[in-house]
């Protein structure tokens, strides 16, 4: 009675033993799964500021692009001053071609706002990223302010 007493002893704590095991192995597993998913989690989000900065990158040298290509189109008219600007909101396709243009702030002078719009339509199609997320998050609507000084913006 006492052998098998302890033969039952011994079994009882070899199951408690191989359960707390499994039960280590269980939370080790599920506390590897939790790193692995911050890990993926951080190189997400890394791709994201990536591609964040490539598409800043891209918009900057477009943006650089689409004045350039107004300001060889811009004959601003005579008696305009320095301090006078013109703030249009330009609506593009993927192509390059704008489909309308606002003014959304008047120089106050009707001959230097309509040389604007004349400008940017001579330039088109505007020089536009290829890549289609960064076109519709920057380009698709675009705001540009123009001033008579040297055509520059």
């Amino acid at each position: 009675a006492q052998e098998k007493a302890a033969k039952e002893k011994a079994a009882k704590a070899k199951a408690e033993k191989e359960a707390a095991q499994k039960a280590l192995e269980q939370e080790m597993m599920q506390q590897l799964a939790e790193e692995e998913s911050l890990i993926r989690k951080q190189q997400e989000a890394a791709q994201r500021a990536a591609d964040e900065r490539r598409m800043a990158q891209t918009s900057e040298e477009y943006v650089g692009l689409i004045q350039g290509a107004v300001q060889q189109n811009w004959s601003y008219p005579p008696n305009v001053n320095s301090t006078m600007e013109v703030t249009v909101r330009i609506n593009m396709l993927p192509t390059g071609e704008v489909v309308s243009i606002n003014i959304l702030r008047s120089s106050g002078k009707a001959a230097l706002d309509r040389s604007v719009e004349q400008a940017i339509m001579k330039a088109q199609p505007l020089p536009v990223p290829n890549d289609i997320q960064t076109f519709e998050r920057n380009f698709r609507t675009f705001t540009m302010t123009f001033r008579p000084e040297n055509a520059a913006w």
